[in-house]
């Protein structure tokens, strides 16, 4: 099927109906979620599942993951804090004790009710106040030394909705204050993440011709707002703030430490300008670093471009699936990524060299470069913290995926597939439909569907 992509502009004009809708749809998910009968009393991790296997996520990978953004938050000033996107109060429950004033938020009336029950049990939390509304709804009216977005920017409808909230976000800021927004799903790595499940959930009987048709029909199903760093550099450049955008730390196997990212945005205090770190000393080889490490200068350094072992088997697989024939059979095609793995060249895990920086008694960052592909990342040392990487100015403010449109393309999906059930016969009918952009193909799958400025 392949859309008119004037037809298309005009089914997107209206943002702020297809906005509101995409909202509501989330409310109801989390509204639905949280009124499970299972659902812990207290904050937890009954809601979250993994893309892999359909099932919860293990206890000890989402406890490294909040551990790894409860460090990340504590570190920045926390006097007062306004948290946009609450849920039941994970991260509540891990920064409030430390505040002096907290407002917690959330679209979810449910999970409002659910955090103000278990809060009226806790008398050293009497400070935090909870509010049942939208991201956008918040932030313009309460002075905060530091607003948290901790795993919900996801859920937003489009860029332009971030950038509305990430304004209110930063007037209501203090001089010297932060805006976090923690785990973000990293686009430029999107690609490998969509073919690594779809593989993952295939039969070994599978042709590889079925699992391209897989994949383009999980890349139209993506309804989650997908994000590289460069927009968040170019917001920070808009304001003369400082910014970083880091990996995820830890060992943790699952999707929330391999294809995330936070992100710290900086208000330079009172007679301040933004402050970032010294230019780095560029290193050109994985043993250069190392041999850095051995005898560290006085100046930072920084290996720039590094392949990513977290996601190494997923590059390889989405390399793989792109160059096999359309016939080959997936069991074969998964013997082909196992010989690839094996060969693979120069690679590191970034959890491996902080704990090489540790060792050293030296700072790091494991940085998400603006426009990186394939999960791969800046590794940053130096012996003072790190404040931002002037190298790293300027992105691709575009670069942001579009859920707004592929709600367009499965809405438009459905109703052709209703349409054509009325006028053929039931055996002539398609199982379904895939919308296609102009001399696009599924051999290999099509990533870039549509791929314009809306």
């Amino acid at each position: 099927m392949l859309p008119d992509e004037a037809w298309l502009r005009s089914q997107v004009a209206d943002a702020t109906n297809l906005s509101r809708r995409a909202l509501r749809s989330w409310q109801t998910t989390y509204d639905l979620a949280y009124r499970k009968p299972d659902a812990a009393p207290r904050p937890g991790f009954a809601s979250w599942t993994s893309s892999f296997t359909r099932e919860q996520i293990p206890q000890p990978d989402m406890e490294d993951w909040l551990a790894g953004t409860v460090r990340r938050l504590r570190a920045l000033g926390h006097g007062r804090v306004l948290e946009i996107g609450c849920g039941t109060g994970l991260i509540v429950e891990a920064l409030a004790p430390f505040s002096e004033a907290y407002r917690a938020t959330d679209l979810s009336g449910v999970a409002i009710g659910q955090l103000r029950g278990w809060l009226d049990t806790r008398a050293d939390l009497a400070h935090v106040e909870t509010v049942h509304a939208a991201a956008h709804e918040v932030g313009q009216d309460w002075p905060a030394d530091l607003v948290v977005l901790n795993s919900v920017v996801q859920y937003f409808p489009d860029a332009a909705y971030l950038s509305q909230v990430l304004d209110n976000a930063w007037r209501c800021l203090r001089p010297g204050g932060h805006i976090f927004v923690g785990d973000v799903r990293l686009l430029g790595a999107l690609p490998c993440f969509v073919s690594a499940v779809e593989l993952g959930r295939s039969a070994d009987t599978d042709d590889v011709a079925t699992l391209w048709r897989s994949i383009h029909a999980a890349w139209l199903s993506q309804s989650e707002l997908v994000i590289d760093p460069g927009f968040f550099h170019d917001f920070a450049a808009d304001r003369h703030a400082s910014v970083s955008t880091r990996l995820k730390s830890g060992h943790s196997a699952s999707e929330m430490t391999r294809y995330r990212y936070d992100v710290v945005i900086g208000k330079p205090g009172e007679d301040e300008v933004a402050f970032t770190s010294a230019a780095p000393t560029e290193v050109e080889t994985m043993a250069a670093l190392r041999s850095w490490l051995v005898s560290p200068g006085a100046g930072p350094v920084v290996l720039r471009g590094i392949a990513n072992k977290r996601v190494l088997s997923d590059v390889i697989a989405h390399q793989a699936i792109g160059e096999a024939a359309a016939g080959l059979t997936v069991a074969t095609l998964r013997q082909s990524i196992a010989a690839r793995e094996t060969i693979a060249g120069d690679f590191a895990d970034p959890a491996d060299l902080e704990e090489m920086a540790a060792a050293r008694q030296l700072h790091c960052a494991m940085l998400a470069p603006p426009g990186a592909i394939d999960g791969r990342y800046d590794a940053w040392f130096g012996r003072s913290a790190y404040r931002g990487d002037p190298e790293v100015l300027g992105g691709r403010a575009a670069a942001v995926s579009q859920p707004l449109l592929f709600q367009v393309l499965r809405r438009f999906g459905a109703d052709l597939l209703d349409g054509l059930s009325r006028v053929l016969p039931a055996g002539s009918l398609p199982t379904s439909v895939l919308p296609v952009a102009r001399a696009s193909r599924l051999n290999p799958p099509l990533y870039e569907i549509f791929n314009f400025s809306l």
